[in-house]
């Protein structure tokens, strides 16, 4: 079976459906992505309050709740998102189940998949599920985001030298495998 329409239009007819839970999702694992940095922050505040190398305004024991209570608080969101992410997984893979299964039933004309009974379930499954892992992938794309994003601006105030040094390989890297990709999938 093979669609005309772009991945992505499909894709955002998918996340349309409860784009509410979608954001909710989005954002509680924005913050979970995020978190860590915060938490790198606190450790260098707890090293810079213990070597005495920079005049800290905490002390070395207020930094250290302060990395601890960020765990604690990303734990908890964790367990937000999880909780959400499940209810708008289990509700976008029904939708597309039940979309396929009554297009199959009520469709003018004689809808049978072409496939084995054994193929025909695995795409009700496992087809559906790739989906869905697909929809998950976007919602984690925007934590992943934020955290290149505010790790990038933080490297950036500590040193910018280094910080050049350290992301124009990786820039190289990314333009290189991009112009070679026909190349590489071609050997």
């Amino acid at each position: 079976m093979t669609f005309s329409t772009n991945p992505l239009t499909l894709t955002l007819k998918l996340v349309r459906q409860r784009n509410s839970l979608f954001i909710i999702t989005s954002a509680y694992f924005l913050i979970i992505h995020v978190l860590p940095v915060l938490t790198g922050v606190f450790m260098g505040g707890l090293f810079d309050a213990l070597t005495g190398s920079e005049a800290a305004a905490f002390g070395p024991w207020t930094f250290l709740v302060l990395a601890l209570a960020t765990d604690v608080a990303r734990i908890g969101l964790f367990i937000g998102g999880i909780r959400t992410w499940v209810s708008y997984y289990m509700e976008l893979t029904l939708h597309l189940r039940n979309s396929v299964l009554g297009y199959l039933l009520t469709a003018a004309g004689s809808r049978r998949l072409p496939d084995s009974p054994s193929e025909s379930v695995t795409r009700f499954r496992d087809d559906v599920n790739d989906i869905g892992e697909y929809v998950e992938n976007w919602v984690d794309f925007w934590g992943f985001a934020a955290y290149g994003v505010v790790a990038l601006a933080i490297m950036l105030s500590v040193n910018a030298v280094m910080t050049v040094v350290a992301c124009v390989p990786l820039v190289l890297m990314l333009v290189l495998s991009n112009l070679l990709r026909r190349h590489i999938c071609s050997a």
